[in-house]
């Protein structure tokens, strides 16, 4: 066979007994040229991505103070993506916003944006184009030893006691319990906050506050489907939790943004 390139090889190979069958392939200087071009591969992002309940943390844009707490949910506003979480998780407004680690990638972006006096709610506004928002609560189960993940197939307001809802929190992974109160007056801090669903026997600490709280959907029988009922704002583990309304959010012009 003429071939410059591995003639050398060929050589030493044909003194094996038996000796090897060499026999090129079709279009062999067509398949090399996009063997070698950059474009046979494409090229792949890499994201960060944010669910409900991951870690993020607060960083002071004043005295670097920083601050532990959990993603909410996804949600949208004049086409601009926000995460919302607990109003508080920023000690001075505004904070930058990072997912796991102050890297520059790892950036989320600023809140910009909080409902704070009778309310406890933020809005981290997404300028960073490495991080992937989903609309999916992903936490660590304590009870099962694994991670579970649902996806938010819409929201459900809370009007009656006794439902079964749950808590997806960096601190404490999973926990549910049995809602208690509704359109409850609570204290935190010396602030007076309204309408807050109160949950009994929830499990919590401190860097959970933000995290996704949210009801099974169950929708034709699937169990990894959930609504989103609010955020996690605080409580006193084991005994009672705290909960935001969702739907005050909706009342601000935002959206969630579901599957």
């Amino acid at each position: 066979m003429n071939d410059g390139k591995n003639k050398k090889f060929i050589e030493n190979v044909e003194t094996f007994n038996p000796s090897p069958i060499i026999k090129p392939l079709p279009n062999e200087e067509k398949e090399e040229k996009l063997f070698n071009s950059s474009t046979l591969v494409e090229k792949r992002n890499l994201y960060i991505r944010v669910d409900g309940g991951s870690s993020i943390v607060s960083l002071d844009v004043h005295d670097n103070d920083t601050l532990a707490c959990s993603a909410g949910f996804w949600m949208k506003k004049n086409n601009e993506d926000f995460i919302v979480i607990a109003g508080h998780c920023n000690d001075n407004f505004p904070s930058l916003f990072y997912v796991y680690s102050f890297q520059d990638e790892h950036l989320i972006g600023p809140m910009n944006s909080r409902l704070m006096g009778s309310y406890d709610m933020g809005f981290i506004k997404k300028t960073n184009t490495n991080i992937m928002l989903r609309p999916v609560i992903r936490q660590f189960d304590r009870i099962i030893l694994r991670f579970l993940q649902f996806f938010i197939v819409g929201s459900s307001e809370i009007t009656s006691c006794g439902i079964h809802i749950c808590k997806a929190g960096d601190k404490t992974g999973f926990s549910c319990g049995y809602v208690s109160a509704i359109n409850s007056i609570s204290y935190f801090d010396d602030s007076v906050l309204i309408r807050a669903i109160v949950v009994a026997n929830m499990h919590s600490d401190v860097g959970d506050s933000g995290g996704s709280m949210f009801r099974y959907n169950g929708l034709n029988g699937q169990s990894h489907l959930a609504d989103a009922v609010g955020i996690f704002i605080g409580g006193v583990s084991g005994i009672w939790a705290a909960c935001m309304p969702i739907n005050i959010a909706f009342e601000f012009g935002y959206s969630l943004v579901t599957i």
